[in-house]
């Protein structure tokens, strides 16, 4: 039993300690227009509500579009790229339904857009 409890301890302690996954999203082009559409709780349904986005840098020129679609699931992430540095977006959302038995309803998705000259 005591040997169970360590492995679980172990196990959640790495599962606390790991890097988020930055998904990749089309390159842009600095200076020129870009948007992309993005499915950013692969099929679940959000609280429209609970949508948040942040974007590093704050002046890359990009902006998040309100929750769209019809499980309230996606997104559009639009504008000029005023930066010549790559562009981080987080996306933080609360999803309806059953998850995963150690998963949060809280969810965050990291993407990165590579910004060329």
């Amino acid at each position: 039993m005591k040997r169970l409890f360590v492995l679980a301890l172990a196990c959640f302690t790495a599962s606390c300690t790991l890097t988020p996954k930055i998904e990749s999203l089309p390159d842009a082009k600095f200076n020129r227009p870009y948007s992309v559409s993005v499915n950013f709780t692969g099929g679940l349904r959000s609280y429209p509500d609970s949508f948040r986005a942040t974007i590093t840098p704050d002046d890359s020129g990009l902006s998040v579009s309100s929750v769209t679609g019809k499980w309230d699931n996606e997104t559009v992430i639009s504008g000029t790229p005023m930066t010549k540095q790559d562009i981080t977006i987080e996306i933080s959302y609360y999803v309806r339904g059953a998850v995963g038995w150690f998963e949060s309803k809280d969810q965050k998705k990291f993407y990165q857009i590579k910004v060329k000259e």
